[in-house]
């Protein structure tokens, strides 16, 4: 029967004849319907798709805007929700690679941790990174590579890892010229350099030995 198409019969004028034609357009009907299109239910499902006092819940519902969706409270209540036109937009997407286009995820939506492959280069600002204590300098200190660690640095340390060249880390640690002698070249020292020995005048060292001293005048 499928593709046939049904027509309804030609009443002969006889009573008899015109109910059995009926019948039988009203059973080619029921075949058609029935069997052709698989509405036979089968006996071990409850024939009671929807019960009448659902459809009644249904049918006591008055929307309030066009874009309503009916839903069950209870087995025989229902209610209505608002669906606004992106949601629909969402429901009729055909996976969920084109939900996410939709709603307009990226790449980092699907991930389940995140590598440093996919993160942007710079895009890591000091306020993502975690909390540091004060006196303190992001390195490594312990040998072989590894994670980074906080390695304390005073105020002091800070002073001098700052100074531009080492004549001005010099002046910063208090050192005086004699500092940047080696041993075993003349040095003269000034009175004012040996108050504490009680010396007079200046005296002239050299790799470590008096050689030659100056009375004060």
């Amino acid at each position: 029967m499928a593709g046939e198409i049904l027509r309804p019969p030609r009443l002969t004028g006889s009573a008899e004849a015109d109910l059995a034609g009926v019948v039988e357009f009203l059973w080619a009907i029921y075949r058609a319907l029935v069997t052709e299109l698989q509405f036979v239910r089968s006996q071990d499902v409850d024939p009671e798709i929807i019960s009448d006092a659902q459809l009644a819940a249904l049918a006591a519902l008055t929307p309030t805007a066009s874009a309503n969706l009916p839903y069950f409270t209870a087995v025989n209540a229902a209610a209505l929700t608002g669906l606004s036109a992106f949601m629909r937009t969402l429901l009729d997407d055909a996976s969920a690679s084109v939900a996410r286009g939709t709603l307009g995820l990226g790449a980092l939506a699907v991930l389940d941790t995140v590598g440093a492959a996919v993160l942007t280069d710079d895009s890591v600002t000091y306020a993502k990174i975690q909390e540091v204590p004060q006196d303190r300098i992001l390195g490594r200190q312990t040998a072989s590579t590894g994670n980074i660690e906080e390695i304390p640095c005073t105020s002091a340390g800070r002073a001098l890892i700052d100074d531009a060249d080492a004549a001005t880390q010099r002046a910063t640690l208090g050192l005086g010229t004699i500092a940047t002698e080696n041993a075993g070249l003349s040095v003269t020292i000034t009175t004012a350099k040996l108050t504490a020995l009680g010396a007079d005048g200046s005296m002239t060292f050299t790799a470590g030995i008096l050689t030659a001293q100056t009375a004060a005048t």
